[in-house]
């Protein structure tokens, strides 16, 4: 059930009440916002959708293969199934690039970005509001408004961390896509290309980096119609492909804590924000929205809106002369 939005009263000197709501922000500001009435999940949704459909339908406008097929090869490449029900040596290579693009626009570390990066916008969007409110409050000592003070300042601090937290990522992708092609491509240059993608003109260079990024976002396509059959007795390049596909998954986290540490070890000589990202260390899952707990986030936001329910002007005989207090 929807719940209605809460209010906060503040009491000014002209026996005026403006009416703000709990995020600092009227609710003619909120509705003309359209940043805030487009929100994450409408996104995330409208984003898997789009990119699955935009992308079959390249894969259809540039190759001979039916709708349903490009669509089904759209999909199994942006959600990393690997599924697919056309050879890949009736593919061209136009489609082997927008497969490419596909695969590493659904890819498990590269969804990671999208949230953190909401999540900043969202806060800028209402951080002057918020100032704003704030400067109006007249009870500056009071423990209603130190903690919403403090309320607001963990914000900030979160906001930190994310911003570092997504500069990680980042970092991550280029640096472990970057060498895992740069090794690969040499792994691949001691050994001769195989006679299939010699036939269709298909380089070394692509080829290792479709592999790349095809085991890095857990995908399993490849340019061959046998998988990597043909590199079964090249244990260099497999061992590596064996890599790539941990760090894109379940070593993922590790790696990436690991990252954030020597981030922070070397803050200064790369001019990082070392407390964004000491609040990153000590607080990982608020700066992480994946297997976040929702249970856990509803607590917080209920004990977070509880002291900010209302201001009530009490009587004008009141020996704090009539200032606005908390319910």
């Amino acid at each position: 059930m929807k719940s209605e939005p809460t209010h906060i009263l503040v009491h000014e000197d002209s026996e005026h009440e403006s009416e703000l709501d709990v995020y600092g922000t009227d609710e003619h500001h909120l509705q003309k916002s359209i940043f805030l009435r487009w929100n994450f999940y409408r996104s995330m949704w409208t984003y898997c959708l789009a990119t699955s459909f935009i992308g079959s339908i390249i894969i259809f406008s540039v190759d001979d293969v039916p709708y349903i097929d490009a669509l089904f090869l759209a999909i199994s490449a942006y959600t990393g199934s690997g599924l697919s029900t056309v050879e890949m040596s009736a593919l061209s290579n136009r489609t082997f690039i927008m497969l490419y693009v596909l695969m590493n626009l659904g890819g498990i570390i590269f969804l990671l970005l999208p949230p953190m990066v909401y999540r900043i916008q969202a806060f800028k969007t209402l951080q002057p509001e918020l100032e704003a409110f704030l400067s109006q409050l007249d009870l500056p000592y009071s423990p209603q408004t130190q903690k919403l003070v403090w309320l607001v300042g963990e914000r900030r601090a979160q906001v930190r961390g994310l911003r570092m937290v997504v500069v990680i990522v980042s970092a991550y992708i280029l640096i472990i896509m970057g060498c895992g092609i740069g090794i690969m491509y040499g792994a691949l240059s001691a050994h001769e290309n195989p006679p299939e993608l010699q036939g269709r003109g298909l380089g070394t260079l692509w080829n290792a980096v479709f592999l790349v990024s095809s085991s890095f976002c857990n995908c399993g396509f490849t340019l061959t119609s046998d998988s990597v059959y043909w590199m079964k007795t090249w244990p260099s390049c497999y061992i590596l492909l064996c890599f790539l596909i941990l760090a894109g998954n379940n070593l993922a986290p590790i790696l990436l804590r690991g990252f954030v540490r020597l981030a922070h070890f070397l803050a200064g000589q790369l001019n990082l924000d070392r407390g964004g990202l000491r609040y990153a260390l000590d607080h990982s899952r608020q700066v992480r929205d994946f297997k976040r707990r929702r249970r856990r986030r509803r607590q917080t936001d209920r004990q977070a809106d509880r002291p900010m329910e209302s201001l009530k002007e009490r009587g004008k005989g009141d020996e704090r002369g009539g200032e606005a207090q908390w319910r």
